[in-house]
C-alpha cells in the first residue's frame, strides 16, 4: 500500500536524522559488509550490514542491531557509525533492516526480525560471528521488535496463535533497549504527535487482528524466562515515559533488568542520543556500559 503521507513522512524523518548526525566520522580498523541479502527476494527492507574489527581472527559475540523509526521509516545507516564503533569493542555487529508499516503488519515486521535470525545461524560464522553469544540492541521502535521477537519466540502458544514457523534457533543472550517505545497504544495516543500513524500500521484500526500484540504491557503475561535486559534511557528524551513504564512494568513482574539513566549539563541529549551522536562523551559511557552488560551475560 503506497501512501504519499507515509513517503512524505519517511522524507522528513531522513533529513531530519541526518541533520542530527552531522559531525559524526566512520572509524578506521573495521572491516564492513554492505547490503547483503537475508531473504531470497530483492525486497530492500530485507538487507543487513556487518562490521568486524578488521584484524578479527577469533569468533565475536554477535549484536543484531535494529533501527528506530516509528515503525513506518528508519534505516539501518542511521545506526551504522554505532555500530562500528561497537565492532571496534571486540564485537562482529549485524545491523539490519526489516519491513515497516504501511507495507507490513507488525506482526511481518517480527517475521523479518526471524528470517535476519535464520540467516544469521547459518552464516555469521563466516563473518567471525560467535553464535552461542547473540545479543539484541535496539532503539525506539526497534527496541520494541528485539523485545518482541524475544518473548514470541520463547512461547509456543504465541508462535501458533500468531502463525509463527517453527521456533527459531537463536534466542537473544541478553538485550539493550535505547529509549525504548514498547507501548504503542500509548505512544499514538490523542495527545501524541505520531498517533497519525495508527491508521497505517493497523489498517482496520484498532480491530486488526495484530492489535493485541502492540504493547509489551498486553504480552507481558507470557513471558518465560526472558533474557537479562538493560534499558537506556535520558530524562530529555520525548520518550522518556515509555522506559518509565517499561522498568515499572519490569519491578512489578519480577523481569530482571538494569536501568541506566543518562544525564548531562554539558550536551542536549534527546531520544535515542547515544545512536545518533555516538561521539558525545554520555554516548561513549553509555557504550561502555552496554559493553560491560553484554560481558556480564556471556556464556
Amino acid at each position: 500500500m503506497k501512501s504519499p503521507f507515509i513517503e512524505f513522512c519517511r522524507k522528513t524523518q531522513i533529513e531530519s536524522i541526518k541533520k542530527q548526525m552531522e559531525g559524526q566520522s566512520l572509524p578506521e580498523g573495521v572491516a564492513v559488509f554492505n547490503d547483503i541479502r537475508y531473504a531470497h527476494d530483492a525486497n530492500r527492507f530485507h538487507t543487513l550490514d556487518i562490521y568486524v574489527p578488521s584484524e578479527v581472527k577469533d569468533l565475536l559475540p554477535i549484536v543484531v542491531v535494529a533501527h528506530g523509526g516509528a515503525f513506518i521509516g528508519g534505516d539501518k545507516s542511521f545506526n551504522k557509525e554505532y555500530g562500528m564503533r561497537l565492532a571496534l569493542q571486540g564485537y562482529c555487529v549485524i545491523n539490519i533492516n526489516y519491513d515497516l508499516a504501511p507495507e507490513a503488519t507488525l506482526l511481518e515486521m517480527v517475521r523479518t526480525l526471524s528470517d535476519a535470525m535464520i540467516w544469521i545461524n547459518r552464516y555469521a560464522e563466516k563473518y567471525h560471528g560467535d553464535l552461542k553469544n547473540v545479543y539484541g540492541l535496539g532503539d525506539s521502535a526497534g527496541a520494541w521488535l528485539v523485545l518482541t521477537y524475544s518473548i514470541v519466540n520463547k512461547n509456543k502458544l504465541l508462535r501458533e496463535k500468531y502463525e509463527f514457523p517453527v521456533k527459531n534457533p537463536i534466542n537473544f543472550t541478553a538485550l539493550v533497549l535505547v529509549c525504548p517505545v514498547c507501548n504503542i497504544k500509548t505512544a499514538m495516543g490523542p495527545t501524541s504527535k505520531i498517533k497519525w500513524f495508527k491508521r497505517y500500521i493497523f489498517k482496520n484500526g484498532t480491530k486488526d487482528n495484530n492489535y493485541s500484540l502492540t504493547s509489551i504491557q498486553d504480552l507481558v503475561r507470557y513471558i518465560l524466562n526472558l533474557q537479562n535486559v538493560l534499558i537506556i534511557t535520558t530524562p530529555n528524551d520525548e520518550y522518556y515515559y515509555q522506559s518509565i513504564e517499561l522498568k515499572e512494568l519490569f519491578v512489578n513482574n519480577k523481569i530482571k533488568h538494569t536501568f541506566l539513566e543518562v544525564k548531562s549539563d554539558e550536551n542536549e541529549l534527546g531520544h535515542c542520543f547515544n545512536i545518533i551522536h555516538p561521539q558525545y562523551k554520555e554516548s561513549a559511557i553509555a557504550s561502555e556500559r552496554t559493553c560491560e552488560f553484554f560481558l556480564r551475560n556471556k556464556k
